[in-house]
């Protein structure tokens, strides 16, 4: 990962992933819940985790950060960038929230601000790109709350649950995100 760092937010504080968090998110990326909103499905084994941690934690092609409810310090997503290509100053974007009783509030849009923010001001990124499947009402609303654009759609891309799914690529700029309601929902209760 790229540095060792924390941001805090008003809602959520992003911290690094560490070894002692590997088995509940992969407890949270095997859950149906999680997994059904990702393109690869397969249940990921504690070695196969294990090993994913080592990848990340010493790239820097990746910043993996997990989701921190502010008033409790409870875990409940992950955030993360990889693929950081500092030649080409892009990066993908995702995040999850683990904790599902949590989906529909303010965490997961903040700690998407925050983990695009770190992205164009920290790590000086020109763009972020990000994939979606196409029956995600949810990832699509977040997405274009924050400005982000659809570049392409891949027709039946995937076979998920009996059926052929669109996949789903969006990208957003520095401008159109810090332009965007999402950015200055965040930015305007910062300043408070």
């Amino acid at each position: 990962m790229t540095e060792r760092l924390t941001i805090p937010g008003l809602f959520v504080t992003l911290k690094p992933i560490a070894r002692h968090e590997i088995e509940m998110v992969r407890g949270w990326r095997n859950s149906p819940e999680v997994a059904r909103y990702h393109a690869a499905r397969d249940p990921i084994s504690a070695a196969q985790q294990r090993a994913w941690f080592e990848q990340v934690s010493g790239s820097e092609r990746w910043f993996v950060t997990v989701i921190f409810d502010r008033r409790t310090d409870r875990p409940i997503g992950v955030a993360h960038l990889k693929d950081i290509d500092r030649t080409h100053r892009r990066a993908e974007c995702g995040l999850y929230i683990g904790e599902t009783e949590l989906r529909d509030n303010v965490f997961a849009s903040e700690a998407f601000f925050l983990i695009l923010e770190y992205a164009f001001a920290e790590l000086e990124l020109h763009k972020v790109y990000g994939h979606y499947l196409a029956t995600n009402t949810r990832a699509a609303r977040l997405n274009a709350g924050f400005g982000f654009e659809v570049e392409g759609r891949y027709r039946d891309e995937l076979f998920l649950d009996g059926e052929w799914v669109d996949y789903v690529r969006v990208a957003v700029f520095r401008d159109p995100l810090l332009e965007s309601p999402g950015a200055r929902f965040f930015l305007r209760r910062r300043q408070r």
